[in-house]
Formats: C-alpha cells, sequence, structure tokens
C-alpha cells in the first residue's frame, strides 16, 4: 500500500476494528483529542512510521499495535489516556525512551518487549497496569522511575535487561504476580522496601554481578487489587473500572469493551461477577456452596471431557462465576473450537487464570 499519512477528524468514534497493518510508506497519523477506538487498532509492520502522539483523553477499548514499527523513535502519550486491552511495542527496535504520563490506564497486557536501543523508562504517579508488563530483551535499557503506590496487576519481565545497573522499588508498590530479573547480568543493586507485594515469585537468576539478593516475601495472597482510591479493580483475573458501590455489591464496567457488569463480596476474601446483580449474587451463593464433586473422583489428568462437560467441571471443583467462565471461554478456550478437553490440557490452558491452583490440586493424586 502507498498509504502515507493518516489524519483523523475531531470527536470520531470508531465502532469496530481499525487496521492498517503492514502500511510501509505510513509516515504519520494524527488522532485528535477525545477519540475513541471501540475495537482494535493494529499499525503492525508499519516501518516507515517514525513517531506518534496520543492525547489526552484518548480511549481504545481494544487492543492497539504498534509492534515491528521498526523505525518508530518516539511515542508521547498524554495524561488520562485509557488502553483498555493488549498494548504492544514489541520489537520497535528504535523506540530510545517512553514516558508514561499521570492517570495512565492499561487493561491488559503492556509489551516494550525486545525494543533493543530503549534507554530509559519513566512511568508517572497514579499509572495503573491491570495485567502482565513485558520490558523483557530490552538490551539496552538502563533506568526505570517508578513512582510510589504503584499497582502492577500481574507479571513484570525485565528478563535479558543486560544493561539495567540499578533499579529503585518505593513504597507501596503492589506486584500482583511474578517479577522477573532473569539474565540482567549487570544489574549490580535493587531496593525494595519493607512491606513490597509480591503476589508471586521474584526471579534473580543469572545476575551475575548482583552484590545480594534481598529478602522477599514471595508468593503472598492477593484476593483484590484495588488502585487510584477505589476507581480500578482486580478480582479473580478481571480488571474493571467501579462506576458505583452499594454495601457489597458494585457495578463496574469492563475497559474492554466497556460492557456494565456487576461485582459482589461476602467480606470473606469470596467475590462474583454476573452480567446482572441478581445473578452476580446467585453465583456468589454458588462459591460459597458445597458442591458436589464426587463425580470427577475417578478422572485422571489423561481423561477426556466434551467442551460443555469441561466448563462445568472446572465450574464444579473451583467456584468459577458464570461471568468468569464467558472470559475463560473467549480468551483462553477460543470458544470452543474443540470437541474434547483432557484435564491435563484444561490445567494448561487456564494456567494464572482463577482456580487453577484448586483445579490442580484436585487431580494431583
Amino acid at each position: 500500500m502507498f498509504l502515507k499519512s493518516i489524519t483523523i477528524q475531531e470527536d470520531t468514534v470508531f465502532g469496530g476494528n481499525v487496521s492498517f497493518f503492514g502500511c510501509k510508506n505510513l509516515t504519520s497519523i494524527t488522532i485528535p483529542k477525545g477519540t475513541v477506538f471501540i475495537g482494535y487498532f493494529d499499525f503492525y509492520g508499519c516501518e516507515n512510521l517514525t513517531s506518534i502522539t496520543i492525547p489526552e483523553g484518548t480511549v481504545f477499548g481494544g487492543c492497539v499495535s504498534f509492534s515491528r514499527c521498526k523505525n518508530l523513535t518516539s511515542i508521547t502519550i498524554q495524561k488520562g489516556t485509557v488502553f483498555g486491552g493488549y498494548v504492544s511495542f514489541t520489537g520497535c527496535e528504535t523506540l530510545n525512551s517512553i514516558t508514561i504520563p499521570e492517570w495512565t490506564v492499561f487493561g491488559g497486557y503492556v509489551s516494550f518487549s525486545r525494543c533493543e536501543n530503549i534507554k530509559s523508562i519513566t512511568i508517572s504517579e497514579g499509572t495503573v497496569f491491570g495485567g502482565n508488563v513485558d520490558f523483557s530483551g530490552c538490551k539496552n535499557l538502563k533506568s526505570i522511575t517508578i513512582p510510589e503506590g504503584t499497582v502492577f496487576g500481574g507479571n513484570v519481565d525485565f528478563s535479558g535487561c543486560k544493561n539495567l545497573k540499578s533499579i529503585t522499588i518505593p513504597e507501596g508498590t503492589v506486584f500482583g504476580d511474578d517479577v522477573s530479573f532473569y539474565c540482567c547480568e549487570n544489574l549490580k543493586s535493587i531496593t525494595i522496601p519493607k512491606g513490597t507485594v509480591f503476589g508471586g515469585y521474584v526471579d534473580f537468576y543469572g545476575c551475575e554481578n548482583l552484590k545480594s539478593i534481598p529478602k522477599v516475601k514471595e508468593n503472598q495472597k492477593i484476593d483484590v487489587l484495588s488502585c487510584k482510591n477505589g476507581k480500578y479493580i482486580k478480582v479473580d483475573g478481571i480488571f474493571t473500572e467501579v462506576i458505583s458501590k452499594k454495601g457489597n455489591a458494585y457495578k463496574v464496567k469492563r475497559l474492554t469493551n466497556n460492557k456494565e457488569i456487576f461485582l459482589v463480596t461476602d467480606w470473606n476474601g469470596r467475590w462474583s461477577h454476573g452480567d446482572t446483580l441478581k445473578s452476580a449474587k446467585e453465583d456468589l451463593i454458588y462459591k460459597i456452596s458445597n458442591r458436589d464433586k464426587s463425580e470427577y473422583d475417578n478422572l485422571t489428568i489423561e481423561s477426556e471431557l466434551t467442551f460443555k462437560d469441561a466448563i462445568e467441571c472446572y465450574r464444579v471443583i473451583t467456584g468459577s462465576c458464570s461471568e468468569g467462565v464467558k472470559d475463560f471461554v473467549k480468551n483462553c478456550l477460543k470458544g470452543g473450537t474443540k470437541k474434547k478437553y483432557s484435564i491435563k490440557e484444561i490445567i494448561e490452558i487456564t494456567d494464572g487464570r482463577y482456580g487453577n491452583e484448586t483445579f490442580k490440586q484436585f487431580f494431583n493424586k
């Protein structure tokens, strides 16, 4: 294609997906303030795109990809931008720095993996990461600034950042899952204050020059991640914006599609989502109830179940709510494209999701 520039007019709302995949001659794009993208926004492989500015208040409901934009040297994200889904700058080889401004929200996975020339990353106050953050393979990354109280909802990966020499994690930082500094060969010092929360493990393997490995409390149980004074909440792996709250019931909105759902709790660490308040309450009762699992006692990890039976088995054993199962089907089982799944397959494809450990332990005979 010979498309060289794109100008989007003010107050534009894209209801579906927008793709400029492989537009190798595209050099510029103008996005006005307040633009809304409901679906995915794809610039994968736009090799001559050199810069992009995302203005204040832009909302991306779905995935955003600038992967393999080999000549992208700068990206400006202005405050208040909301990314509802996956955001990827993977393989942007000439990008040399990134500043994430105040109050930016990333609802899903964020990747700067293999941005080999990126030297510095600045995360500003109030930034929210709902999912995983990947800086792996950023070979020239020398510094990263993390402000107090930053919440990382998922895994954070610095593996292979060979030129990262020091990192300071400020007070109040929360890591919802694993953190990896694997093979950060020149990392010499890391400051982790007492009370930092790590929901998973912390990996320093291959940090040959680290003078002392800090002792941290790993695998701390995190039932709920709440950030920005309760404006956002992550429960059972589902990241949402809180619209309203009354008693033990929340009305929340999924960032990926703006769908409003409900969330309820029994105040004892158990939560449930539902399309309606009634269905959320019914699923919470289901989760709390003593469910009969005896029909699955004789199954092994090689046993196979139909798609429908696999869903039912997972719900009975783990207590997963229906909304969580819908999310599971959409993102993991791809709508049930196979007729049958073995118990081993179910364990593998639900890894890291709600109930996986409970399900795994049930069949660990």
